[in-house]
């Protein structure tokens, strides 16, 4: 176990970004791949949740670090100011998506829909549905009764 030295006064420790007692999140396989791809590490990840904008949206909540979001003093830290723009997805299940930056997501993301506007059905079920209703021409046998 290494032993830092302590944080002058008003100063977080940058190893950890300051989280004495971070949320811990669970990743999935794609998420741990896609953060592996664009070195974000699990304390980016945190710093991200613990600060960054909550946005529900389409059945998912986006977490959105933006620059208003990063305190002025931990902007001075190049770890820190590289992850404005970042944007964590996660499911209602709380595990994360997916992991990524892109400094103009949130005008994206504000304008998607809050829900689904509808819930998904199999295809075949809505043709049987349609076909009980005879939205849908019947087919070949009714053409032998006519």
């Amino acid at each position: 176990m290494t032993v830092r030295k302590p944080a002058r006064p008003g100063q977080r420790h940058i190893s950890t970004y300051g989280f004495p007692a971070a949320p811990s999140a669970r990743l999935t396989d794609h998420a741990r791949l896609r953060a592996a791809q664009r070195n974000l590490t699990m304390d980016a990840l945190r710093y991200i949740l613990t600060d960054g904008q909550e946005h529900r949206r389409t059945g998912v909540t986006f977490y959105v670090l933006s620059r208003r979001d990063i305190p002025a003093e931990d902007l001075r830290c190049s770890r820190v100011a590289r992850l404005e723009g970042a944007v964590a997805l996660v499911a209602r299940d709380g595990a994360v998506i997916i992991l990524y930056r892109n400094p103009t997501s949130i005008r994206t993301i504000l304008r998607k829909a809050k829900y689904q506007s509808r819930p998904r059905r199999p295809a075949a079920q809505r043709r049987y549905e349609a076909f009980d209703q005879g939205d849908i021409w019947a087919g070949p046998a009714s053409l032998a009764t006519g």
